[in-house]
């Protein structure tokens, strides 16, 4: 099912859009394979918090919880930074009642977010884990960003409605950044990874009765001829700055983040004038 790429504020449609499906979330445990269904690894990135550093999540700070999807071979495609296998559920009690997000929007009027996954393919717990927008442009249906066990991430997906546009963000990787677009095709319900003692996201206190994590469905949009790296974002981040407020540059241990709509359309209106200088150069 193809998702169409939504026009935003300032969106240039990229000359790659194309196919469809998936992507997602923020800092707590790490993905692993289970069998052919994808988890989910987001940006949560290195314990550090930097992405640029590919050290692993500590204590599920920005790389616990990345969606991982299997690869061929029982392999796992990896969403965003994971946490090593001995790194527990972070259980963020300070934050466990939820954030409120997107107060300021009224319901039905679209948001847009940055989830972060991990393009890199690597050996984790004899498993190889890697997730990029080429692998949610190839899936055959929207699929579920689960794996999320950080509950500020877990409030944002709570937040979304059906058709909100999210940034596909390549984490811990050479040069981390923007690469494309997905659209938020399914709202969040609950996280079924959270159950099964043999999946890296199980959490013994999450129950049936008294759910602790929840996960939405996304679908591909558009990939970038020409990613925005971090390295950009950071530039234009400085006081007075488009982009001197947003959540990946000053949260950036955080694998889901809001975008409002200024900077959403900042960075459409960049990455427009790059795909314009490169088919020009």
């Amino acid at each position: 099912m193809a998702a169409k790429r939504k026009s935003a504020p300032g969106a240039a449609k990229s000359s790659s859009s194309k196919k469809q499906n998936v992507a997602r979330g923020e800092a707590s445990t790490t993905t692993t394979a289970t069998a052919t269904r994808p988890l989910r690894t987001s940006a949560r990135s290195s314990g550090a918090g930097k992405e640029e550093e590919r050290s692993p999540a500590t204590n599920g700070v920005d790389g616990g919880d990345a969606k991982a999807s299997p690869v061929k071979g029982g392999s796992t495609k990896r969403k965003g930074a994971q946490a090593s296998a001995d790194v527990p559920v972070v259980h963020d009690e300070e934050n466990e009642a939820g954030t409120e997000t997107g107060k300021d929007k009224g319901k039905g009027q679209k948001r847009y977010w940055l989830m972060k996954a991990e393009p890199d393919l690597r050996v984790e717990n004899g498993v190889k884990v890697s997730y990029s927008i080429d692998d949610l442009r190839d899936a055959k249906a929207p699929e579920q960003w689960d794996g999320v066990r950080n509950f500020r991430a877990r409030n944002n997906m709570q937040a979304m409605e059906k058709g909100d546009l999210a940034f596909f963000y390549h984490s811990n990787c050479k040069e981390p950044g923007i690469a494309g677009i997905m659209e938020v095709v399914e709202e969040a319900s609950v996280d079924e990874s959270a159950f099964d003692p043999q999946n890296r996201y199980y959490d013994a206190k999450s129950t049936r009765e008294n759910p602790r994590w929840f996960a939405v469905k996304v679908a591909f949009s558009s990939k970038f001829d020409v990613p925005v790296s971090l390295t950009e974002m950071k530039q234009l981040a400085g006081p007075g700055q488009p982009l001197e407020k947003m959540q990946v540059v000053k949260i950036s241990r955080l694998s889901v983040t809001e975008v409002t709509e200024e900077e959403w359309a900042f960075i459409m209106g960049h990455v427009q004038a790059k795909e314009h200088a490169a088919q020009s150069a």
